[in-house]
């Protein structure tokens, strides 16, 4: 990068980085899935186990948490050096987002230049759901983090028609398998790469070398093996782990569901903003593709078919918006020079006007956006709230001779104190528990002191599975019961 390229750049990253630390602990609340990569995390770093405790001394493995090594073995060691804390592990996640903001720029910027790479960088830097997605400890920036670098190895390798050095071609499947286990929507990534050469190859005769084939397979591969050994335990079974990533919410009647998503992308605020831009990028793809054949990139072809792919997955989920983030990061990446390109096509006595268009555009998104963000979205709902610091502030006292059964709230066990004793049941998705034998233990035996869980939205909890508990303590959503005396 040149001065002015660095220049822009450190601007771009003074955004990514203000928005990234305001209110950091407060603001997206902390939530059971957030609980859980943390619980993976302490445990790797205080005992060694990639596993969710269900009683001192007793692990079950991560498998059916969607968050995989290249996640939590960080997270272990920042926890580790420098305390166990909600802050030290969303200071990663502030990292993460720097580091995605840095690829993406330097993706565009060699690809298409300074101008997209500015817009581009201002459209993510301002989008409010990086920060609701981002600060929380989960896996879609880490993946989407490996998913920008992989793209620029894959135009490095592109550029040098694909007979750039094996360590090159190595590499980059190596970044790409981190990618595909950080977070299993990656996996879909794994297909945009086979379409997007089976494209290319069918428009301009794209080849590449069983060799070099091989060794880019190989670089995939080593990821996997490790992400295997490290997220399952041999008692996992391999046909229940399969049922679960091959349908998470074990939802009934897909038809329906998928119909219902469907439908949220035309009749919802996030699903129709995201087709919308979608819609611009792919008409772009196909005015290139009918008047420029071949002009396109294998880069972008995997990118596109990547978000793609992302939105039709959508269609298969409970229909959060957080299962189609990845796509919109993309879009949101790719969108301004999709509309330099359409501006292209008209005539020269008209350029100036549409660019100029297209230009106020782009800047009337990130105003709108860094409004929502700011003011007017799910993160800056939160920016008064004091969970955190409420949390923070009574388990500090917390007296660690008293032990903590946790029911179905794993994210306050990174508050206890560090040599507390607990318990824990989890519901991980329906149908699917963690400490079933503690909870009935719990029930019949009293044998914790002391009862952690969140209220219901109703504000009520399940008094049935706790008759020798009483209410002590109700700190922010979370009540604390006490043994009866």
């Amino acid at each position: 990068m040149g001065p002015k390229e660095k220049l822009v750049f450190f601007l771009l990253i003074f955004i990514f980085f203000g928005f990234g630390v305001y209110k950091l602990t407060e603001s997206p609340p902390t939530w059971i899935d957030e609980g859980m990569t943390t619980q993976l995390a302490l445990n790797i770093e205080r005992y060694g186990v990639m596993g969710l405790q269900t009683s001192p001394g007793n692990f079950v493995s991560g498998a059916y948490i969607s968050v995989g090594f290249p996640v939590t073995l960080p997270l272990a060691g920042m926890l580790k050096l420098f305390g166990e804390g909600l802050f030290e592990a969303r200071i990663l996640m502030v990292a993460w987002i720097l580091l995605l903001a840095l690829f993406i720029y330097l993706y565009i910027l060699k690809e298409f230049g300074i101008k997209s790479a500015v817009l581009a960088g201002l459209l993510i830097a301002t989008f409010a759901p990086l920060y609701g997605n981002g600060k929380n400890v989960l896996g879609e920036v880490p993946g989407l983090v490996f998913f920008f670098l992989f793209l620029l190895l894959l135009r490095q390798v592109e550029k040098k028609d694909f007979s750039a050095r094996a360590g090159t071609f190595f590499l980059t499947g190596l970044v790409l398998g981190l990618a595909v286990v950080t977070k299993p929507i990656f996996l879909l990534a794994l297909g945009a790469v086979v379409v997007a050469y089976a494209w290319s190859r069918w428009i301009n005769g794209t080849h590449i070398s069983l060799k070099y084939f091989s060794i880019f397979g190989a670089g995939v591969i080593i990821p996997l093996i490790i992400w295997f050994f490290t997220q399952f335990f041999s008692s996992d079974s391999f046909r229940d782990v399969f049922a679960f990533y091959r349908n998470p919410y074990d939802l009934k009647n897909l038809s329906s569901v998928m119909a219902a998503n469907l439908f949220r992308f035309f009749s919802e605020i996030s699903p129709l903003y995201t087709a919308l831009l979608f819609g611009i990028w792919a008409i772009s793809v196909f005015v290139r593709e009918r008047t420029q054949s071949g002009a396109m990139s294998i880069v972008e072809k995997v990118a596109f078919v990547f978000s793609l792919l992302v939105l039709f997955f959508y269609l298969r989920t409970p229909g959060w918006y957080r299962y189609f983030f990845p796509a919109q990061i993309i879009i949101l990446a790719f969108l301004p020079q999709a509309l330099f390109f359409l501006e292209s096509y008209f005539s020269l006595a008209r350029r100036q006007i549409i660019r100029f268009g297209v230009i106020t555009a782009l800047l009337g998104l990130v105003l709108f956006q860094a409004y929502q963000t700011g003011f007017s979205s799910w993160v800056a709902d939160y920016y008064d709230s004091t969970r955190t610091s409420e949390l923070t502030e009574y388990f500090t006292d917390w007296n660690t001779e008293k032990s903590i059964f946790v029911y179905n709230a794993p994210e306050t066990v990174i508050f206890f104190p560090k040599d507390t004793e607990y318990y824990q049941f989890l519901e991980i998705n329906k149908g699917r528990t963690i400490g079933q034998v503690e909870l009935e233990r719990i029930s019949r035996e009293r044998m914790a002191d002391a009862i952690v869980f969140s209220l219901d939205e109703e504000g009520g909890y399940p008094k049935e599975f706790f008759p020798g508990y009483t209410v002590r303590d109700i700190i922010n959503r979370y009540v604390v019961l006490e043994a009866k005396k």
